[in-house]
């Protein structure tokens, strides 16, 4: 999780290499192998995160420091802070490769976040009784409408690094249980080209002082005070 390393050696039968691994399903393979044979030493650290709560907090706190290496890209991909790119032999960056070898490293990097996630959620799913009562119905458009008007506002803080607002927006999501847009780069742009950037705003906000006059307007009148 806490490496991405992509060898590419264009004169071998096999070119590309993400972590030592050739395609996507092999890499896939790897993982999924992993998180079986991690599921006893799992179900001991939740045992004593239980157990403890300083426990809890430090091994949470560890998981967060491997949270932060995953980077949300503006395309809706995932990036990680130690991607490391060989191309025959040489240190090369990713904007500069081939189609075919981005969209193969795009595959690593997405199997990798969400193997990793599946074992944060983990740890985290004593957070989730009460949230399983509830199921917020947001559309796509209403989520990007939502996170865009509170990153403009200066109410988003990243604690590591600067806060972007795409990756303010897969944030808002994973915590209020809805899906991420995979189209979000279309949608965003779509966004911003539209007349009105607070439809579902303006919703919101119209709803909640009908409701409030609705209130009002039933509200028991005071008792008349006593003549003097």
């Amino acid at each position: 999780m806490t490496y991405a390393n992509v060898v590419i050696d264009e004169s071998a039968p096999c070119p590309f290499s993400f972590n030592g691994f050739h395609a996507p399903g092999d890499f896939n393979a790897h993982l999924l192998a992993g998180e079986l044979a991690i599921v006893p030493l799992m179900a001991e650290h939740l045992r004593l995160c239980r157990e403890s709560e300083e426990t809890g907090r430090l091994f949470r706190a560890q998981l967060e420091r491997v949270h932060a290496i995953f980077i949300p890209r503006a395309d809706g991909e995932w990036s990680h802070c130690n991607l490391s790119i060989r191309l025959n032999g040489v240190p090369s960056d990713y904007d500069s490769l081939r189609e075919d070898y981005r969209w193969q490293i795009d595959c690593c990097l997405a199997l990798q976040w969400s193997s990793f996630h599946f074992q944060e959620r983990a740890f985290f799913q004593d957070r989730e009784p009460v949230a399983k009562s509830y199921s917020l119905r947001l559309r796509a458009t209403e989520l990007i409408e939502m996170s865009k008007a509170l990153y403009a506002d200066n109410r988003v803080e990243c604690l590591n690094g600067n806060a972007s607002c795409i990756g303010w927006t897969h944030y808002l999501a994973e915590r209020l249980g809805v899906e991420f847009p995979a189209n979000y780069k279309s949608l965003s742009q779509q966004f911003n080209e539209r007349e009105s950037a607070s439809i579902f705003l303006d919703s919101l906000s119209r709803t909640l002082q009908e409701q409030q006059a609705a209130r009002r307007s039933v509200l028991p009148c005071p008792p008349p005070r006593p003549r003097r």
